[in-house]
């Protein structure tokens, strides 16, 4: 039991961009860069040669989050049904594909 969160967070926050002064840079490190530097890990970087680890998205896509859809195992959340912007497209982790949203 519990609110699930991660899952819908950058699309939840993604709306917020513009009308709080909140950059997409700064929801970016926010959500990937600051977290590895807290945990003292080396953010990825895209660059010839390293391993890829990077997510794909499509900010101006729309989705709407439904108990169907979701992949965390918890579906509660008061989001459901709710129109998102930024749509995950793919997600390579460790150099391979760990999520397809459909483009691939």
């Amino acid at each position: 039991p519990g609110l699930i969160g991660l899952e819908l967070c950058f699309g939840l926050l993604l709306g917020l961009t513009g009308k709080s002064g909140l950059t997409l840079a700064r929801l970016i490190d926010a959500l990937s860069t600051r977290p590895a530097r807290i945990a003292q890990i080396t953010p990825p970087a895209l660059k010839e040669g390293a391993v890829a680890e990077l997510t794909l998205v499509d900010p101006e896509a729309s989705w709407v989050p439904s108990q169907i859809g979701l992949r965390s195992k918890s579906k509660n959340t008061p989001f459901l049904d709710r129109e998102l912007r930024g749509r995950v497209l793919m997600t390579l982790a460790d150099g391979r594909l760990a999520f397809d949203g459909g483009i691939s």
